[in-house]
């Protein structure tokens, strides 16, 4: 297991990719889950699309966070300058890994209408993807490039992660690889913290919020994480 080591891949989303529409319906708790032969642990980005496209339409957030095999381990940051940003103090941008694959979601605002996400690609560099939620009907692995695209040949990360290049290994899609980045340290939000906001989240008045830190906490364990202090920042 590469825990440690793909834990230095937690800043690859510090700095999202893109904004979307408003999403959002009701979670049916116990209905979002991988069929057989479906990995709700996935690896890659076409992994992440293969979940989608096994879960009941329409996909909702909730409903893809309720999906993904626990143990979860996840770190939060406050950030609300990114472009998939924060929904302020309680309701923070959540980072979960599955060893090379790193995604992100937001429990409330604007930011929570996107999944996104990136593959691992050598030290410090990632793959970056994005869908905008809720995913109505059946869609192609390329779909998680389409939405960050810049010109012909760029996406909309690249303003703030460096180096980007395209991904040349990857041949279902238009990708482009790009340096990982960190929230800085005074922007981490720690489980205890999101445990918190779950506790206390009213439905009635934040049901968005609270469907997603539901799905997130109601079923299985979920650990506290950590970026690596070798990444850079936004600000650095």
């Amino acid at each position: 297991m590469r825990k440690w080591y793909v834990v230095m891949l937690w800043g690859i989303l510090a700095v999202g990719c893109g904004e979307s529409e408003p999403e959002q319906t009701d979670i049916d708790e116990g209905r979002c889950r991988p069929p057989a032969g479906v990995s709700g642990a996935p690896q890659t980005i076409d992994g992440v699309i293969d979940l989608m496209n096994s879960l009941p339409k329409p996909v909702t957030v909730p409903c893809f966070v309720e999906s993904l095999d626990r143990p979860m381990t996840v770190l939060g940051s406050s950030d609300v300058f990114s472009a998939q940003p924060a929904g302020g103090e309680n309701a923070p941008r959540i980072f979960a890994v599955y060893d090379q694959m790193i995604m992100s979601f937001v429990p409330d605002g604007k930011g929570s209408t996107v999944l996104e996400f990136a593959e691992e690609r050598g030290v410090n560099m990632s793959v970056k993807g994005e869908i905008v939620m809720p995913v109505e009907d059946e869609i192609t692995a390329d779909a998680a490039f389409e939405h960050i695209k810049f010109g012909e040949d760029g996406t909309v990360c690249g303003s703030c992660h460096q180096q980007e290049a395209q991904a040349s290994d990857i041949t279902y899609g238009d990708a482009y690889e790009s340096l990982a980045l960190r929230p800085a340290r005074t922007e981490i939000v720690r489980l205890e913290d999101m445990q918190f906001q779950h506790e206390i989240c009213d439905p009635e008045l934040t049901p968005r919020r609270c469907q997603i830190y539901d799905a997130l906490f109601y079923r299985g364990e979920v650990e506290d994480g950590d970026f690596p202090r070798l990444l850079p920042t936004i600000y650095d």
